[in-house]
């Protein structure tokens, strides 16, 4: 799992572990990310998300999350891109800004795809955006460009248009890509590992039986595969609605009965997650003039150093070499340790101690 953001946010570093991922990598472990605006582009996270795809060996999922385009839009860097919209002063900002970030994403895909077209791995890439964004209070421009109504709460179709991101699937090999259409989310899952040959755990696949009938189902309706809607008060939406709970009941709470081997899908206690990125290792130390070259292995450049317990400014020169001044020595052996410490004041992995003397 990759993420461009805080390793605590929606508290992913616990959450990646319990799913069964061998690592996730938030922005603290990111060292070469190029800003744009507030986050980090989306053309660096292509470029970590290929730099990772090149040196994981063997079949990977490789989840990427990134935020370059995320709100809220206010103008945060000049715009390639201008819209031609007759929208109110705000409106016109936040369009103007979010098609900027859309453009942007859009090369950064092309980028990403020519790579995998040269790649002999055989891949199957998804791209998707994990919701609509607000576009002001009270989803002001959405409002004024009459793409819902001016006012009051979502009609059915206003709420399938504003809970309904589109979604791409692309493969650098010869494979048959399923026509999936309209479907919630949490059903599509079955489609990708099917297309992938990989196995799913039954609970999947009931999901994925429930979908070729009822294709969408959300808290405010379900509706079937002819376009017919279901609302709370129609026996049909409830009768869909406690077969799934039932679903979730049994693999959350109960005895997973509903899978032939359970402990195929159980996640273990998962020791190993994040081990090798949190090796930050220490591992020589060089005068060179008037500056201490130190080598290691996972050096971040968000890291903080400590020599002889205080904190030391440094010079990042890559991800196995730092740099500081040698006014920073004490007399004798000093210490050295590196901790990589979250915006939250949260030690996330730090070195051993080593000794200069």
């Amino acid at each position: 799992g990759i993420h461009s953001y805080m390793n605590w946010y929606y508290d992913r570093n616990r959450v990646y572990k319990l799913f069964g991922f061998d690592e996730f990598i938030s922005l603290e472990y990111m060292n070469n990310s190029e800003y744009k605006g507030n986050y980090p582009s989306d053309e660096s996270f292509v470029d970590f998300l290929i730099d990772k795809f090149e040196n994981t060996k063997g079949k990977k999922f490789i989840y990427g999350i990134s935020t370059q385009s995320h709100g809220p839009y206010f103008e945060r860097y000049g715009t390639d891109v201008r819209l031609e919209k007759g929208l109110s002063v705000s409106s016109n900002l936040i369009l103007d800004t979010y098609a900027q970030g859309a453009y942007d994403a859009n090369k950064a895909l092309e980028k990403l795809v020519n790579y995998l077209k040269k790649s002999d791995q055989k891949t199957i890439l998804i791209f998707f955006g994990d919701h609509l964004p607000m576009f002001g209070d009270d989803y002001l421009a959405y409002r004024e460009s009459g793409f819902i109504g001016k006012s009051g709460d979502f009609t059915v179709e206003e709420f399938e248009k504003m809970y309904s991101p589109p979604y791409l699937i692309w493969a650098n090999y010869d494979v048959q890509l399923p026509e999936i259409g309209d479907k919630s989310m949490f059903m599509f899952s079955n489609d990708i590992l099917s297309l992938a040959g990989v196995d799913s755990p039954n609970y999947y696949k009931i999901y994925n039986l429930i979908s070729e009938e009822y294709p969408i189902i959300t808290r405010r309706y379900i509706k079937n595969k002819a376009g017919r809607v279901f609302t709370p008060e129609t026996k049909e939406y409830n009768d869909i609605l406690e077969l799934i709970k039932a679903v979730h009941t049994d693999i959350m709470y109960g005895d997973m009965t509903i899978e032939d081997k359970p402990e195929k899908w159980i996640v273990s206690a998962n020791d190993s997650f994040c081990k090798e990125i949190n090796t930050i290792e220490v591992q020589k130390c060089t005068k060179n003039g008037n500056r201490l070259i130190i080598e290691g292995r996972n050096l971040y450049k968000g890291s903080t150093l400590l020599v002889n317990a205080k904190k030391v400014d440094f010079e990042f020169i890559d991800d196995g070499t730092l740099s500081i001044s040698t006014s920073n020595l004490g007399e004798g052996n000093n210490t050295l340790r590196l901790e990589l410490v979250d915006n939250q004041n949260n030690i996330i992995a730090k070195s051993n101690e080593f000794i200069f003397k």
